[in-house]
């Protein structure tokens, strides 16, 4: 979801991630001040950045977390096999075509970096993810050549 990056990053360059986490919510000292910022977050950067329809179902939510939380349940495509489904659809229907091979390339780069944020492996070992890594990315060489017009069989050929 582009909109929930959005707002992760721009919350990390003003050094507020913390409140769509809620991993420091201080008990009695500073609870105002933190509070005064919370209330700010919902009304000027997550109600504001949202659709109208979708901000009006979490109005009278109390804090930026239970926001996010329940806009994360309700709209969050991760771990949603039908949407991995859907993008892995597009990259094997993705061809060159007339567009130029910056566009092409960058067109995959954009639905493997999508799949990427929605297909997550958790590994335990670091050979077993530079060993997975590899498989990724020599898949998605073959991906990338299978797309392109005949003209470039010869450099096909020469690759494999």
């Amino acid at each position: 979801m582009k909109w929930s990056r959005f707002v992760r990053t721009y919350l990390k360059g003003k050094g507020r991630l913390s409140h769509l986490d809620a991993r420091h919510k201080p008990k009695e000292k500073g609870f105002e001040a933190w509070d005064e910022v919370d209330f700010l977050f919902m009304s000027s950067w997550l109600w504001d950045s949202m659709d109208p329809k979708i901000s009006d179902s979490v109005m009278f939510f109390t804090s930026s977390k239970v926001i996010w939380e329940s806009i994360k349940r309700a709209y969050s495509k991760a771990h949603d096999t039908s949407h991995v489904y859907e993008i892995k659809i597009k990259v094997f229907s993705t061809k060159r075509g007339r567009k130029s091979i910056t566009e092409y390339a960058t067109q995959l780069q954009n639905l493997w970096q999508e799949l990427d944020h929605y297909r997550v492996v958790a590994m335990k070992f670091h050979e077993d993810s530079t060993t997975l890594k590899n498989f990724i990315d020599k898949d998605r060489v073959y991906e990338f050549l299978a797309g392109l017009n005949p003209e470039f069989d010869q450099v096909r050929v020469q690759m494999l």
